[in-house]
C-alpha cells in the first residue's frame, strides 16, 4: 500500500507545472519524528479539522497524500519547502483537486483514511516516509445543520488613502452558496456605501473592493468605517463586520512591493514551559508592513494576539511569546504581514508543556540565549548559553548541532551543582573553522544516578566578517551571502545587472532558496524583456490570486501568451515550488512565443541518465543538453526544486547561447 501511494506521489510530482538543478548537501539522514494526529477519530460536522503534526530534523521538500485504499483522496501538500522543526497540516475532511474517489471540494464519507508523508532532503540525497490513519465518524453535507457561516474575514490593509487611489479589499469565506450584502457605515452608524446588495456568491473565498467613495461618488472623510457583511443561503443567515480606517497621506508602509514572510527560520524553543521560559518566533519580512502574530488552539480558536504593530520595517523579526497563564498543550501560530501592495502569511505549531524531570533527575530549565545575541556572529565574541539545574548533576554536556550532527562540544561531561550555569561557544566547529551561516541547535544533557534530562533550543548564525578560515574571497555582485568563488557568481552578476534578480532588502541573494511559481514568471519575463499587461487589480480568474498581489501583471502576461496555465479548480497556486524540469519548460515556452524558438529533441532517446525517453519533458531536456543549459553533462535532476542560483544560471546560459534573439 505504502509503495503504491509513494509511486502515485512521484507521478504527481512529475506532472506538476515547474523545474530544478543539482545541489550539494551534507549527508544527514532526514527523519520525520513526533508524528501525531489530533483527533485521531473525527466528526467533521462537529470539529472543523484534524491536525497532522510532525517534525523534520533538517530542511526538506514535503508531500502529504490522504488516500482510501489504493485511491487518492487528495494531495494536500505537494513538494512544499519546509524548514527544520515542527509542522502541521489541517485537513477539513474534503476531497482534493486530484481525487480519484469523490468530487473535489465535497466532504468525504465516513470511514478509515490513510495518510502518507514523504520528506525529501534538499538535493534528493535521502528521504523519510511516515504513514498513519484517520477515522471519519461523521461528515454531513446537510445545509440545514445549523452551521452556515461567514469565516476568515480579512482586509488586505487596515488603513488606506483613497485620495492617493488606494483601495481596500475585503475577503471572506462562506461554506455554502448564498446571497451577500456588504455595506459601509461611518462612525455615526450612517450608511455610506452599499458595495453589493443580495448578489449571488459561490461557496468558498470571495472578495469585494471599496475605493473609499460614498454612494454619490465622493471620497469620504478621514476616520474609522465599519463594513458589515450579511449572507443568506435560504434556510440560514450569518453576519460579520470589522473596521477599516481612512487616513489622508497614508503610504501603506512606504513600500514599493508586497511583503513576504521569508525564511521562517526557527522557534528559539519549539517546546517550552510558559511558567518560567519563553520562546521567540524568528523570521524575515521582505518589505515594510503591518505585522500580526496570533496564537490559536488546534481548533483555530484565538488564544492570544502576541504582536500587532503597523508600519514595521523590513528585515529580521523576533517576536516573543511568554504567557504565564496558558494551559499546557499544543498551539498554532499564524504570522500575517501586509501593506498597500499585498499580504502574506505562514503558520506552524508550538508545544507548551511542564518542565519537570522524574525521580530526582537533574531537571534542566530556563535554558536560553539572549535574544539580542541572535543572529550570532563569531566576530562578536563568544555566544553564551544559560541554563539552570534543579538538582546536582554528575555529568553535563552542551553540544552545538546542525543537521542533527554534533559540530562542537562546549561542555563535555562536567560535574555541576544545582543552580545557574553558562556555557560559551566561540563560533567554531571541532576543526577550528568558523561556522557557516545557518540555523543551529544547542543541546544540553544532564545526568545523575536518578536519571537523565535533555533540553534543546535553536539560534541562527550570520555571516562572519572576521578574517577566519572561512573567508576565502570577496562578495559576488555585492550580495553579502555569495562569494566570488561561487560557481554561479558570473550568472548572478549578469542577472543583477540585467534587472532579472534584484536580491533582498538585507543585501542577500539566497542562491539556495527554491523559486516559486509566481517568482519564476517574473524572472523569465524580465530576462526576455517582455512588455507586461497591466491588470489594474485583476486576478486573471484565479480564486487564490488577489488583485493586490505583486505578481498579477506577470501572471496575466504569461496566461495571455500561453506560457503557463492554472489548475482545474481555478487556482494558480502561486506559492508552490517549481521543479527543474518545470522551470526549463516555462523558460523554453516563453522563448517559443517571444523569439519563435523551435523546441527540438528526440522523444525516443534519453538525453540524461535521469531523464527517460518518451516523457512529456524529454524534448525540453534535449534542448538543455544540446545547448549546454546546465553544468552537468550526465544528470539533470528533474524533480529537484529549482533554486534562485540555478535559475540565474539557466537564464544566463540561454542568453550566452544567443537563444533570446
Amino acid at each position: 500500500m505504502k509503495n503504491t501511494i509513494k509511486a502515485i506521489i512521484f507521478a504527481l510530482m512529475l506532472v506538476s507545472v515547474f523545474p530544478f538543478t543539482q545541489m550539494t548537501y551534507a549527508t544527514t539522514v532526514i527523519q520525520i519524528t513526533d508524528l501525531t494526529v489530533t483527533p485521531n477519530s473525527i466528526d467533521f460536522s462537529v470539529d472543523p479539522s484534524v491536525a497532522i503534526s510532525y517534525k523534520t530534523n533538517t530542511e526538506a521538500y514535503v508531500t502529504l497524500v490522504i488516500s482510501q485504499g489504493s485511491k487518492i483522496v487528495g494531495t494536500f501538500v505537494n513538494g512544499q519547502y519546509l524548514g527544520i522543526g515542527s509542522h502541521a497540516y489541517y485537513w477539513n475532511g474534503k476531497y482534493g483537486s486530484d481525487t480519484q474517489v469523490g468530487k473535489s471540494g465535497e466532504k468525504v464519507d465516513e470511514g478509515v483514511y490513510s495518510f502518507t508523508i514523504i520528506a525529501t532532503k534538499l538535493g534528493g540525497a535521502n528521504e523519510d516516509i511516515k504513514t498513519g490513519t484517520i477515522t471519519v465518524s461523521g461528515n454531513t453535507e446537510d445545509s440545514d445543520s445549523g452551521d452556515f457561516s461567514i469565516t476568515d474575514v480579512d482586509l488586505d490593509q487596515d488603513t488606506f488613502d483613497p485620495e492617493d487611489d488606494q483601495e481596500v479589499e475585503i475577503t471572506f469565506e462562506i461554506n455554502d452558496d448564498a446571497d451577500v450584502t456588504i455595506k459601509i457605515y461611518d462612525e455615526d452608524d450612517d450608511l455610506v456605501r452599499e458595495l453589493v446588495n443580495s448578489d449571488s456568491y459561490d461557496q468558498g473565498e470571495n472578495s469585494e473592493t471599496w475605493d473609499g467613495e460614498d454612494d454619490d461618488g465622493d471620497i469620504v472623510s478621514e476616520g474609522d468605517y465599519t463594513y458589515k457583511i450579511h449572507a443568506d443561503n435560504g434556510p440560514e443567515e450569518d453576519d460579520a463586520d470589522g473596521i477599516v480606517t481612512v487616513e489622508e497621506g497614508y503610504d501603506g508602509g512606504d513600500s514599493s512591493e508586497a511583503p513576504r514572510v521569508e525564511d521562517v527560520l526557527y522557534l528559539t524553543k519549539e517546546s517550552f514551559d510558559s511558567e518560567d521560559e519563553e520562546t521567540y518566533l524568528v523570521f524575515n519580512v521582505t518589505a515594510s508592513a503591518d505585522i500580526e502574530v496570533e496564537i490559536t488552539n488546534l481548533d483555530d480558536d484565538s488564544v492570544e494576539t502576541i504582536y500587532d504593530k503597523n508600519n514595521r520595517p523590513s528585515g529580521l523579526q523576533k517576536i516573543k511569546w511568554d504567557s504565564d497563564d496558558i494551559e499546557y498543550g499544543d498551539y498554532k501560530y499564524e504570522i500575517t504581514v501586509k501593506n498597500s501592495k499585498g499580504k502574506d502569511h505562514c503558520n506552524g505549531t508550538i508545544e507548551v508543556k511542564e518542565d519537570e524531570a522524574d525521580n530526582g533527575a537533574p531537571n534542566i530549565y530556563n535554558d536560553n540565549i539572549d535574544i539580542d545575541d541572535i543572529p550570532y556572529s563569531a566576530k562578536d565574541g563568544e555566544l553564551s548559553i544559560s541554563f539552570e539545574l534543579e538538582e546536582d548533576a554528575d555529568t553535563v554536556t552542551v553540544e552545538i548541532r546542525q543537521d542533527n550532527k554534533s559540530i562542537d562540544k562546549i561542555l563535555d561531561d562536567e560535574d555541576l551543582e544545582s543552580g545557574t550555569h553558562t556555557a560559551k561557544w566561540d563560533g567554531k566547529n571541532k576543526g577550528g573553522k568558523v561556522a557557516e551561516e545557518g540555523v543551529y541547535e544547542y543541546r544540553i544533557i544532564a545526568r545523575n544516578s536518578d536519571g537523565t534530562d535533555t533540553e534543546r533550543g535553536n539560534f541562527s548564525v550570520s555571516k562572519s566578517t572576521s578574517t577566519g578560515s572561512n573567508s576565502t574571497s570577496e562578495s559576488c555582485a555585492g550580495f553579502k551571502d555569495i562569494r566570488e568563488s561561487y560557481k554561479f557568481c558570473e550568472a548572478i552578476t549578469w542577472a543583477k545587472e540585467a534587472g532579472v534578480f534584484t536580491g533582498y532588502p538585507d543585501n542577500s541573494f539566497k542562491p539556495y532558496q527554491p523559486i516559486r511559481r509566481s517568482e519564476i514568471l517574473k524572472v523569465v519575463l524580465e530576462a526576455f524583456e517582455v512588455n507586461l499587461i497591466e491588470t489594474n487589480g485583476g486576478n486573471s480568474g484565479f480564486k487564490d490570486v488577489k488583485g493586490s498581489d505583486w505578481y498579477v501583471d506577470y501572471l496575466a502576461t504569461a496566461i495571455t501568451k500561453g506560457i503557463v496555465a492554472g489548475y482545474d479548480d481555478k487556482t494558480f497556486r502561486p506559492d508552490e515550488l517549481v521543479t527543474r524540469v518545470q522551470a526549463l519548460k516555462i523558460m523554453l515556452e516563453a522563448a517559443k512565443r517571444e523569439f519563435s524558438l523551435s523546441i527540438k529533441g528526440n522523444d525516443f532517446a534519453q538525453p540524461y541518465i535521469d531523464i527517460p525517453a518518451g516523457k512529456w519533458y524529454t524534448r525540453y531536456a534535449w534542448m538543455a543538453k544540446n545547448n549546454k543549459l546546465t553544468d552537468d553533462e550526465n544528470y539533470f535532476f528533474p524533480l529537484n526544486p529549482m533554486t534562485r542560483g540555478e535559475m540565474a544560471d539557466l537564464l544566463y546560459r540561454f542568453h550566452q547561447e544567443g537563444l533570446d534573439q
